[in-house]
C-alpha cells in the first residue's frame, strides 16, 4: 500500500533500449471494496484495479523498450494504490515482429495445459 496524497507512484525498472519485454503486475483481491486505480507504462493507461473482485488481479502488457529503463506507475484515484507483486521479463523479437513500436495489453490468457510460469 503507497500512501501517496495525489498523483501517481512509479517503479523505475531498467531495460535495454530497442528490446522487447513482457511487464506483469499482481494485485492482491480484497484490500478495500469497491475502489479503484490505474496503471500505466510511462504515460499510457495499461489497466484499472477495481478491489471488488473476488481474486488476485494480474494486469500485464508487451512493449519494446524506447529507453534504458520504464516507468511502472500506479496512479491513485478514489484510494492508496497497491501491489503484491510486480515481474519484467524480456522476450524474443519474434514476439511482436512486425507489430508498431507501442504497448500491447493483455486482453486474455488461455491456459493449454501449460506450466503457470510459462509465457
Amino acid at each position: 500500500l503507497f500512501d501517496i496524497d495525489e498523483g501517481k507512484r512509479c517503479n523505475n525498472l531498467p531495460t535495454i533500449k530497442n528490446e522487447v519485454y513482457l511487464i506483469r503486475g499482481i494485485f492482491p483481491s480484497g484490500e478495500l471494496s469497491n475502489s479503484s486505480f490505474y496503471v500505466t507504462i510511462g504515460v499510457t493507461q495499461l489497466g484499472a484495479v477495481i478491489s471488488s473482485r473476488l481474486q488476485d488481479l494480474g494486469i500485464e502488457g508487451v512493449f519494446r523498450a524506447t529507453k534504458d529503463y520504464i516507468d511502472f506507475c500506479l496512479v491513485k484515484e478514489e484510494v492508496n494504490p497497491y501491489i503484491s507483486r510486480l515481474e519484467l521479463r524480456p522476450l524474443p523479437e519474434e514476439y511482436i515482429h512486425g507489430l508498431p513500436i507501442t504497448v500491447l495489453k493483455l486482453i486474455s490468457r488461455n491456459n493449454l495445459k501449460g506450466g503457470e510460469d510459462d509465457i
